[in-house]
């Protein structure tokens, strides 16, 4: 393997052991090159990646009960967000709960 390009990536990101290749949804099946070149694969699936995040500080539980209450329809097969709920926010709220 040349490069990531050469088996579909557009973005690579390592972090520790692990690595998370970006591609779009047509170049998925290229990327199976990975596997040629002996790297394990625990997933492979498309997912909609938000382009940008929007940081919700303040009353975060309405973004988070809104996402709760589509997943919870029988009709919803999948959620997606951009909504991005800083750590220490997301602490106090499962404290308080």
């Amino acid at each position: 393997m040349n490069s990531r390009h050469d088996a579909g990536a557009e973005d690579v990101k390592t972090e520790g052991d692990m690595m998370e290749i970006y591609t779009k949804p047509d170049a998925l099946e290229k990327c199976g090159k990975f596997r040629s070149a002996k790297i394990k694969v625990e997933s492979s699936e498309i997912q909609m990646v938000p382009e940008t995040m929007v940081t919700v500080d303040e009353k975060p539980t309405q973004a988070l009960n809104c996402s709760n209450r589509l997943e919870e329809l029988d009709d919803v097969q999948n959620v997606y967000s951009n909504v991005d709920i800083p750590e220490s926010v997301m602490a106090a709220i499962q404290s308080a709960a």
